[in-house]
């Protein structure tokens, strides 16, 4: 841990901690912009290594020991996601070897939490405090259309409905949620993360991008992180739907 560092939200972690493990990119969201589908590419990629599972909700639960998703405030317990046994190295490296003909030698970690666009200012003061080098990658969609698309999600895929069987209340519930408003407020957003991120540490992409011209966001993506861009890293995943949002019933 670096002396001095003073955080106002991570707590319980060790004068041993190694930070050189801290990732070095986070795909912050928000929900229903095309994480997945960003996450699932990168993964594909020999310099780029991801955390498992995939959404941590390690920051943006930081702050509420009670909710069902909180893990940990300790730092310790975050950075063993970013680790990797000899076990998955030799496995990875089969693979890449296998599919690329190139080792796997990752140049950066990084995690996807798809909540995270919408941490508060204070949290975000603290991962760049822990990582002063740190980037993120931020998607928009219309507003309109991700709100909806989280409520077909949230509210028809995960519980089983159709849409006949939400009632009103329901659904003016869901999108009145303050959560599902900060979710739209893009200019808040990048805003606050602007705000604590060194100048040119902050990827804006659109959601529309990965049907229009998947290939130029996974470019401009690597170009941001700094690795290689190479069109058959992304041959099996690139122009496929990736967690799509469910059909109406």
């Amino acid at each position: 841990m670096k002396r001095g560092l003073s955080l106002g939200f991570v707590k319980d972690y060790s004068p041993a901690t190694n930070l050189a493990y801290f990732p070095d990119f986070l795909i912050v969201g928000p929900q229903r912009t095309g994480t997945t589908w960003i996450h699932t590419n990168l993964s594909q990629h020999p310099q780029i290594f991801l955390s498992t599972p995939k959404e941590i909700y390690f920051f943006n639960k930081i702050d509420q020991p009670k909710h069902s998703r909180y893990r940990s405030s300790s730092i310790d317990w975050y950075l063993q996601h970013f680790e990797e046994s000899f076990g998955q190295r030799v496995r990875k490296n089969f693979q890449s070897l296998r599919k690329y003909r190139e080792f796997y030698i990752p140049k950066c970690r990084g995690e996807a939490t798809a909540s995270y666009a919408a941490l508060k200012p204070e949290i975000i003061k603290d991962i760049v405090a822990l990582n002063p080098k740190i980037k993120a990658i931020l998607m928009v969609r219309d507003p309109v259309d991700r709100a909806w698309s989280h409520l077909k999600k949230d509210l028809i895929k995960e519980q089983g409905k159709n849409i006949s069987q939400l009632t009103e209340e329901e659904i003016t519930s869901f999108l009145r949620d303050p959560y599902q408003i900060r979710c739209s407020q893009y200019s808040a957003m990048i805003g606050n993360w602007s705000a604590e991120l060194a100048e040119g540490n902050l990827f804006v992409g659109h959601f529309d991008q990965i049907h229009k011209e998947p290939e130029k966001l996974l470019a401009d993506i690597c170009s941001f992180l700094d690795v290689t861009f190479k069109k058959r890293y992304f041959e099996d995943f690139s122009s496929k739907k990736i967690n799509p949002t469910p059909k109406i019933k």
